[in-house]
């Protein structure tokens, strides 16, 4: 039960994330980070922590990739909840897209950055559960 639970709160808080991007306020995906202690802590099985923890990881994927080349995701999560949303990041960046992208080398440091994160929370907390 916990997993299916999980599961939900996981899809739940990436269609989150999805907005915030969109909508410039922070991020939700390091929630996903907790319900990964908890299938730690309540020794669900390992599968499910890793169908968690692979889910989170190409959605961090995806989402640096968008802010590297703009195929048009954050568009999705910008309009998708408020209407249109290019007068905030025409505050932020001056491109003839907006939101501006911020390039292959920026979005790939900060990819490892997350990820590295994460799978530290992982093996930390693995160890003491």
């Amino acid at each position: 039960f916990i997993e299916l639970v999980g599961y939900a709160v996981v899809v739940a808080i990436l269609f989150l994330d999805l907005h915030s991007m969109g909508a410039m306020i922070p991020r939700m995906w390091p929630l996903a980070v907790i319900i990964v202690d908890v299938f730690l802590v309540c020794r669900t099985k390992a599968r499910s922590t890793i169908v968690v923890i692979l889910v989170l990881c190409l959605w961090l994927l995806i989402t640096n990739i968008e802010h590297a080349v703009r195929f048009g995701l954050l568009d999705i999560g910008g309009s998708g909840f408020n209407g249109n949303n290019e007068t905030r990041w025409e505050e932020v960046c001056s491109c003839a897209s907006l939101p501006c992208s911020r390039g292959i080398t920026s979005s790939t440091l900060t990819y490892f950055v997350m990820i590295t994160v994460f799978i530290c929370d992982f093996y930390f907390t693995r160890g003491f559960a």
